[in-house]
């Protein structure tokens, strides 16, 4: 990370780079950011793929690169119906890292106890599906930008269930 900025400090350079002047409408640009930041929107099947993972005893965690608290986080998460209990969660609002630096996932793994080699990490950049892979996680790459390179890929979050690496009971 170069430098550390607050969320007030990012939103105002996102006014001013947009010609918003005066504090009046600094301000309600301010409120509006602030409203659109929490207004998350989740894939089809998200939930219910998690739910399912969970019920399988898969730990589940995010890596996540943002200027928001996790606690705000999972509030938005919760909103949405996503409600599991996250076994990790790495946030770079905390750890002072993005992906694809490997600090940032190590964190998540070292979190829920388990190893990269044992790991699987969803996503959808190059930069993060590299940064996962070059630490020694398999990666799939869900709904991806062009050119993004995984061990596995998939167009509909539920299909991660049907993935070859998916144990369908729990009795293991």
């Amino acid at each position: 990370m170069i430098g550390r900025v607050t969320k007030k400090e990012l939103f105002s350079c996102i006014l001013r780079a947009h010609g918003i002047k005066g504090q009046e409408l600094i301000k309600m640009g301010y409120e509006a950011l602030l409203q659109d930041e929490c207004n998350i929107v989740l894939y089809d099947g998200v939930v219910e793929t998690l739910e399912k993972l969970k019920k399988l005893r898969y730990r589940i965690g995010i890596i996540t690169d943002t200027i928001s608290a996790t606690e705000e986080k999972l509030r938005w998460f919760k909103s949405k119906g996503l409600t599991i209990e996250w076994d990790a969660f790495s946030n770079s609002a905390e750890t002072d890292v993005r992906k694809p630096h490997a600090t940032a996932y190590q964190s998540a793994l070292s979190q829920a106890g388990v190893s990269a080699e044992e790991s699987i990490f969803v996503g959808h950049t190059a930069v993060e599906l590299e940064g996962a892979r070059a630490i020694g996680m398999t990666t799939v790459a869900f709904c991806p930008d062009p050119g993004a390179r995984a061990t596995y890929h998939c167009a509909h979050f539920t299909e991660l269930l049907k993935m070859p690496f998916i144990r369908q009971d729990t009795s293991s």
